[in-house]
């Protein structure tokens, strides 16, 4: 069997995530869940840390980007689907740009906490089921997710999931945008189920 033919049968979700594992660079976003503090562990990384969030657990996560850009905020769930954290459902696409710093997700800019509590989200919690859970952060030149895309979207919540049609499309514009123009990191951690 090609190479190119066990490629295709994978999931998209895991395409999306196989180019991201192969060009992490970390130096101009890092993404860390403060309650886990994991950085790119995913599974291999299980025996060596214990890097891992109960089913029902609040989590946050915060974005450290020496670049002003777009952030796109994706969580690749232990269920395989794909969610769109940032850019949502309260702001257009262009509500997703961020300033050079340190940025809690959710905190004031761009998944603001008063938005999700008017939703009646005290916290974010993990969901589950158990399995590995993966967050991209991308900061962008330009927008990766269109509000045509958005649009297209199924909403989850304040969220969105992207359909697996959508997917290929996300990987095109990270493959054709010039290597400077974006940044990128991704933290992945282990859900477990909750303290009985």
């Amino acid at each position: 069997m090609s190479e190119q033919t066990v490629e295709q049968e994978l999931p998209q979700e895991q395409h999306l995530l196989q180019w991201l594992r192969d060009r992490i660079s970390g130096t101009h976003v890092q993404l860390y869940t403060p309650e886990t503090r994991t950085r790119n562990i995913g599974p291999a990384g299980a025996s060596q840390r214990s890097d891992t969030l109960h089913i029902g657990q609040p989590f946050a996560c915060e974005v450290l980007s020496q670049r002003a850009g777009y952030l796109t905020l994706i969580n690749i769930g232990t269920s395989g689907d794909v969610i769109l954290l940032t850019p949502n459902h309260y702001g257009d696409v262009a509500a997703s740009h961020l300033e050079a710093g340190r940025h809690l997700i959710p905190g004031a800019h761009p998944l603001k906490w008063d938005d999700l509590k008017s939703e009646g989200f005290d916290t974010l919690e993990e969901q589950g089921p158990q399995g590995w859970e993966h967050l991209i952060a991308i900061i962008s030149d330009t927008p990766l997710v269109g509000d045509a895309t958005l649009q297209q979207a199924q909403p989850a919540g304040p969220f969105y999931k992207l359909q697996d049609a959508q997917l290929p499309h996300l990987l095109d514009a990270l493959q054709s945008a010039p290597a400077d123009s974006l940044a990128f990191d991704m933290t992945s951690f282990l859900v477990i189920a909750g303290d009985g």
